[in-house]
């Protein structure tokens, strides 16, 4: 089977972003307004685009979830223990998902939701259902409900971009705005909502509105969020290219890339601190980013790392490896 270019080059976009918000949380504490402001402009895009593209492919298959999201997920987990349990570095609950690897066990309860939407065929339906997912996200807030395993806030605030996915996956956005006029209008749109976002979220923590990871957010401001987010990702989507770009086979093996750097984006820090110069910080956490996905997305670190991030026993996994050759 053949991959999709155009969702290959949207993957690499969003693991991109993520290994490089990862790489800014230094920044995240910085009292420097600009700064925080490039670091939250990241969440209108990578989590959000992760998830959409996920809809779009959604099929539920227990054998595949356990293979290749819960098992990584319990394997960098207990490393990841072991590392900071025996490293001394700082106290890590092992019932908790650490860092990044919350998205290894959001993913599977959302494929699990596909078997009830199956049969939704009505539009209408569809988008009252996506609607509901969101009214459901802005509530969520004010009810006294236990974060699970710390994900559930972040599942229930993410849905509606899964959701989105796999109801429209037929939508095929980059012919909708294939013309080169509407090429421009996205362009405008995503500059017009960063530069809003700076005045607008001006001292706000970006975790707090998208993930409820701390204490609720105003309403006022959560709502801005959707409509931020979803007009970012519908830009990111009419502008994105279907060409087969020289990065597109990395779309292919981002699981890898977003495993492997959460070892590095933590220490990248130490290389943040060397300078005092704040764009030069920023430049340096660019490159250092850019430099994780090139090293961990290669198709040889893939090769030996395979079975570490899934239990690749399928046909496609053998196939794959035997062309290495």
């Amino acid at each position: 089977m053949q991959r999709n270019c155009y969702f290959d080059n949207l993957k690499v976009l969003a693991i991109y972003l993520v290994v490089l918000t990862h790489c800014l949380m230094p920044m995240k504490v910085s009292t420097n307004e600009w700064i925080r402001w490039v670091y939250n402009c990241m969440f209108f895009v990578h989590m959000p685009l992760f998830f959409y593209v996920s809809g779009v492919f959604a099929k539920f298959d227990f054998k595949k979830i356990f293979t290749k999201f819960l098992y990584p997920y319990f394997l960098f987990q207990v490393v990841m223990f072991l590392i900071m349990f025996f490293g001394n570095i700082s106290a890590f609950d092992v019932y908790f998902p650490f860092y990044s690897l919350w998205y290894l066990l959001i993913l599977p309860i959302f494929l699990a939701t596909t078997i009830v939407f199956k049969k939704v065929g009505s539009v209408n339906l569809k988008i009252f259902i996506l609607f509901l997912s969101v009214i459901i996200a802005l509530v969520f807030g004010y009810i006294p409900i236990p974060n699970i395993l710390g994900i559930l806030s972040r599942a229930i605030c993410l849905y509606p971009f899964f959701l989105f996915g796999y109801f429209f996956k037929d939508i095929k956005f980059y012919i909708i705005f294939k013309r080169f006029g509407f090429k421009i209008l996205c362009f405008i749109i995503i500059i017009a909502v960063f530069i809003s976002s700076f005045f607008i979220f001006k001292g706000i923590d970006m975790d707090l509105i998208f993930y409820l990871s701390y204490e609720y957010a105003h309403l006022p401001y959560r709502i801005l969020r959707y409509i931020f987010t979803f007009l970012v990702l519908f830009s990111v989507l009419g502008l994105m290219t279907t060409k087969n770009m020289w990065f597109t086979s990395y779309g292919s093996r981002t699981k890898t890339i977003y495993l492997y750097h959460i070892f590095f984006a933590i220490a990248s820090s130490y290389i943040y601190n060397h300078f005092d110069s704040t764009p030069l910080k920023l430049v340096c956490m660019i490159i250092v980013a850019f430099i994780m996905c090139i090293l961990f997305g290669n198709k040889w670190f893939y090769k030996y790392t395979i079975y570490t991030t899934e239990l690749a026993n399928d046909d496609k996994s053998k196939i794959y490896w035997h062309k290495m050759y």
